[in-house]
């Protein structure tokens, strides 16, 4: 059904985001107006969840509010029930990144738009919309790890749609020119990971090619060279690859990546599992 059109009469309140309960008494959260963009002119991957079959918005939301209930939780519902056995144990999430992967690709499935983002604390909340009139937010995660659905999980509701504002196709990386660009919906230390064989047996041959680097199993010499030479193996092997402040992202498919630490902070070198930190689905670059 299509929710009731109301436009408020005063702006109290200036926000980025929505996704919180106001209380009886707060008046409609509205958010600071975005600035206009041009149109983007460099071809890029599209905006994960934007393909769908409306255009993306042509001004930022008015406000958004928490209203009695929401239009699209049966549908919610549904998307979270469908999530294949071993993401999820029971109301438990075992694997947050292909939880959410999961019920973003069954809303889409259902025909709906939809988006992963976040409320103004950083919490990621996933968007849909089925028309560009109005748009809700869903909590599908509590902080304890396991499934929020029902009415609990709907936050909020903004009008018109608040996705997508003038969309930015994701730009692939110089340094992984063969692969689409992504953006993960979440990272997870959970499963097994699948580069982390390939990670060893390149930082052995690190170690060995370049041993004023490492002593005694403690990294001793330059971090940045240490890492620009794992990372400039991992690409000549045909991976994507770039080390991000004191991880390395590494990615064959678009679908995920992994992200590996090398050391602990004391430079005392890490090994085989201890090496892997989470998995990000999809990639995270």
């Amino acid at each position: 059904m299509m929710k009731r059109s109301w436009v408020p009469l005063v702006v109290a309140v200036l926000v980025p985001s929505c996704g919180d309960k106001p209380s009886s008494s707060s008046p409609p959260i509205t958010p600071t107006p975005a600035a206009a963009t041009a149109a983007p002119t460099a071809t890029g991957t599209p905006l994960p969840g934007t393909q769908c079959n409306l255009p993306p918005v042509t001004r930022p939301r008015d406000y958004c509010q928490r209203e009695a209930t929401g239009d699209f939780i049966d549908q919610v519902d549904a998307a979270i029930r469908d999530v294949p056995a071993g993401v999820v144990d029971g109301n438990q999430i075992k694997d947050l990144g292909a939880y959410r992967l999961a019920v973003f690709r069954n809303l889409e499935r259902a025909g709906l738009c939809v988006q992963w983002g976040e409320d103004r604390e950083g919490h990621r909340e996933i968007q849909v919309k089925s028309s560009n009139a109005y748009s809700e937010q869903y909590h599908i995660e509590a902080s304890n790890g396991t499934i929020r659905k029902g009415l609990g999980a709907y936050r909020a509701t903004c009008y018109p749609a608040s996705f997508p504002l003038n969309p930015q196709p994701l730009e692939p990386r110089g340094d992984c020119k063969h692969l689409p660009a992504s953006r993960s919906y979440g990272c997870d230390r959970a499963g097994s990971p699948q580069f982390v064989g390939l990670v060893e047996s390149v930082a052995a041959e690190v170690q060995r090619e370049r041993p004023h680097l490492v002593s005694q199993g403690y990294l001793v010499g330059s971090w940045d060279e240490y890492h620009d030479a794992v990372v400039q193996k991992l690409r000549a092997r045909g991976y994507c690859a770039y080390f991000n402040v004191t991880e390395i992202s590494l990615k064959n498919t678009s679908d995920f990546s992994e992200q590996y630490q090398l050391e602990f902070s004391w430079g005392q070198l890490r090994q085989g599992t201890e090496m892997w930190r989470a998995t990000c689905r999809p990639a995270s670059f």
